[in-house]
């Protein structure tokens, strides 16, 4: 199913609302930046969550790394350089 709406799948039942059977299928894939293991890997629904990227970074990435940055050196932040932290108090 696809949605021009923002949503967030957090539990089985949104996807009975809508008419699938989670339970009929052997594996369902969600897009979804966050909050998906909440209602589905907490509640011991989904049993493995995979998660996955494509090669290039985008919006939204956790790959850091390959995005261009105007206003920063990535290199001044863990786990991108060696930046100094203050000691302890």
């Amino acid at each position: 199913m696809l949605s021009s709406y923002l949503a967030q799948v957090m539990e089985p039942r949104s996807l009975s609302e809508v008419g699938l059977g989670p339970n009929s299928f052997d594996v369902i894939a969600i897009k979804s930046r966050v909050h998906f293991r909440r209602g589905l890997h907490d509640k011991g629904y989904a049993p493995t969550i995979l998660l996955v990227e494509p090669p290039e970074p985008f919006l939204g990435t956790v790959r850091l790394d390959g995005l261009r940055y105007r206003n920063l050196h990535l290199a001044d932040y863990y786990p991108y350089g060696t930046p100094e932290f203050p000691p302890p108090a």
